[in-house]
């Protein structure tokens, strides 16, 4: 059965802020991989922007995170936030804000989603540690 939506992007990041305007504002993004000092770890937020596209009124999405193993790491539910009109205006984005996500192992995480139905694999990104002494360096480096 084909989806009633298209995904346009799939963004992760530390955090994402929505200013008076209307627009958002990412902070920290990552580019397809995430370096930690140490695995295992726990990262204390994390977010997901998704955006969507579609002209007809979406319902629940269903979110889902899995480690290497394709173990669930954690799996949200909501309702997509919807235009007046589809039609005029079909794109809407989905936020997925998470604090204290564990990464037990280096690997390729997924993001599955789905909208009025089961999720799918949409996205992944990998999981490593530093590769060389001035990663390392870098990534303990005070903000």
């Amino acid at each position: 059965m084909p989806r009633d939506y298209k995904i346009k992007s799939v963004l992760i990041c530390d955090d994402v802020r929505q200013e008076i305007s209307g627009k958002e504002i990412l902070i920290g993004v990552y580019n397809d991989v995430i370096v930690f000092t140490d695995i295992p770890t726990i990262i204390p937020k994390l977010a997901f922007r998704i955006a969507v596209s579609s002209e007809k009124t979406l319902g629940t999405f269903k979110f889902r995170l899995e480690d290497p193993s394709r173990d669930k790491i954690i799996e949200i539910e909501g309702q997509v936030g919807n235009p007046q009109d589809p039609k005029l205006d079909p794109y809407r984005t989905i936020g997925i804000v998470c604090a204290g996500l564990p990464f037990s192992v280096v690997g390729t995480y997924r993001i599955l989603l789905g909208i009025d139905r089961k999720p799918e694999l949409i996205w992944d990104f990998v999981v490593r540690g530093p590769r060389t002494d001035e990663e390392k360096r870098r990534l303990q480096a005070p903000f």
